[in-house]
């Protein structure tokens, strides 16, 4: 696999060096599309077993002739304990296959190949990143522990398990039921009903899969013979609570070791961490994650984005959205800008391009807004509005909004050098009367000239129904029809002084 993803990687490069101007025209959507997903754990349908970590190779090869696949192992006091899949291969299935849904079973072996623990469990987690001396297993969307040491079971029976604190102790909380218990483990596990908050841990929450270090399991099918490994071998399956936030991938089974220091493939660095903290309500407190991924492959990437945590209290429930998405070393044009509360319910964040795919767009690259509600019961919904120009629906807008990058690809007949965009800093008159006319005609307004009649009809939304909709707009409405028609009159007679319309390049990955 790692071969095949080399070639590809000469095949891009010289397909990049030998674009044409046509090439350079090719629309944001298209230059999007070249964007690689993150990785998904790789089982290889047929193992060269002589080229295995001789160190592992004969205990692997016999394990997976009884059972299946060995995708990970680990070290528990100096002994190697292996992560056993069970369950049938399709031969000509992929080599990326969903792990966690219930297809194979999971169970430990010990340098012995004695079974440690069954394989019933759909997931078998890292050890000691939730409880001292212990692993999660999951099992029908349920988790519990298992303490390697006693070889004592709690079996799967909560929604996630969090830490007493960052570093793991013997005691740890689980969720279920709408009600936390207190987990304890010596020899064996003791639970009790009790009263838990998971906000000081998310407050201070920090986990980096180079962090893991000697909890780390390893990837064994990441060797090539003599080469050594083509991949990183470091295998983090990160903790039930953070998997329940959805803050960062499940799996990252190509962790890039300190020792691997000439082979090119894998994780680099990936980690999150809380970066703000407000309180909603009383019951309700948000908490900004940011998640980072650098990577190696036949160019290297980075991926950067940040997550919205709300929590609530009284009900004990999460809900988690992403607010931002963007990948470093790949063509982008326009940058995203901040994030904001524009209340203790209403959530801003500044794009670097339109994401609502039902608008057609007005520009090839252009800064845009997102809107997202956080309700009184701590659920966090995606705001939608019918007006290209969102922001006037929901916030009382300044000049602000009307500055940022917009660009739009050259026509190739204006296409005379290198240069092959067009960009500006600034909306144009053209574009405020879209954003002044789009208000009344959310409402339902009747225009009465051609131009704005033709603009609308295109739109499925749009039902002429009214001569005059004044008596509907919001007060957010109308400060903001006062607010455009402000900007207007102040760019009529130098209109260029604004936009600051001019030639640029644009170079997209490709």
């Amino acid at each position: 696999m790692k071969y095949l993803i080399s070639i590809l990687s000469l095949f891009v490069f010289f397909s990049c060096s030998n674009n044409t101007n046509t090439d350079k025209q090719k629309s944001a959507t298209q230059i999007k599309k070249r964007i690689p997903p993150v990785a998904k754990p790789e089982i290889p349908l047929k193992i060269n077993y002589d080229s295995l970590d001789v160190s592992v190779r004969n205990q692997i090869r016999v394990l997976d002739s009884i059972y299946g696949r060995t995708p990970y192992y680990t070290f528990i006091d100096n002994k190697k304990i292996f992560i056993v899949l069970k369950g049938k291969f399709n031969p000509d299935s992929s080599y990326y296959i969903k792990m966690f849904e219930g297809r194979f079973k999971y169970g430990i072996f010990g340098e012995d190949l004695k079974p440690i623990l069954p394989c019933i469990y759909d997931k078998v987690y890292n050890p000691n990143l939730t409880m001292l001396n212990c692993m999660e297993i999951k099992k029908n969307n349920k988790v519990g522990l298992f303490n390697f040491m006693s070889k004592e079971i709690l079996e799967p029976q909560f929604e996630y398990i969090m830490p007493s604190s960052q570093t793991p102790t013997n005691i740890a909380y689980g969720f279920k039921d709408k009600n936390w218990y207190k987990i304890e483990s010596n020899k064996n596990f003791k639970l009790l009903q009790t009263y838990f908050s998971p906000i000081d841990l998310l407050k201070t929450l920090s986990f980096n899969v180079h962090d893991v270090k000697e909890n780390l399991m390893f990837n064994p099918y990441n060797y090539y013979g003599n080469e050594g490994p083509q991949a990183g071998i470091g295998v983090v399956i990160v903790p039930s609570y953070i998997e329940r936030l959805k803050i960062m991938p499940e799996v990252c089974d190509d962790v890039i070791l300190p020792q691997q220091t000439k082979y090119p493939f894998g994780t680099q660095e990936m980690r999150c961490k809380t970066d703000t903290i407000k309180s909603i309500t009383d019951k309700i407190i948000s908490f900004i994650v940011s998640f980072y991924h650098a990577g190696a492959d036949g160019r290297g990437y980075v991926e950067d984005s940040k997550q919205i945590v709300v929590y609530n209290k009284e009900s004990k429930k999460f809900d988690s959205k992403n607010i931002s998405h963007e990948y470093e070393s790949y063509g982008s044009l326009c940058k995203p800008g901040g994030y904001k509360f524009i209340n203790d319910s209403l959530f801003e964040k500044e794009e670097s391009n339109q994401t609502d795919t039902t608008k057609k767009a007005r520009y090839d690259f252009e800064n845009a807004y997102t809107y997202k509600l956080i309700t009184k019961d701590g659920e966090i919904k995606e705001l939608q509005s019918r007006r290209y120009y969102n922001f006037t629906k929901y916030v009382e807008i300044n000049e602000d909004y009307f500055n940022g990058c917009f660009a739009r690809f050259m026509k190739e007949d204006e296409v005379k050098d290198s240069n092959n965009v067009w960009l500006s800093d600034h909306l144009t008159l053209d574009d405020l009367d879209v954003m002044v006319n789009e208000i009344y005609a959310d409402y339902g307004m009747k225009f009465k000239t051609d131009k704005w009649k033709n603009y609308f009809s295109q739109f499925k939304w749009y039902k002429p129904l009214y001569d005059n909709v004044d008596n509907k707009l919001s007060k957010i409405d109308k400060k903001n029809i006062e607010t455009i028609a402000k900007e207007k009159q102040k760019m009529k007679v130098k209109e260029n002084d604004y936009v600051k319309k001019r030639k640029g390049v644009f170079w997209g990955a490709g």
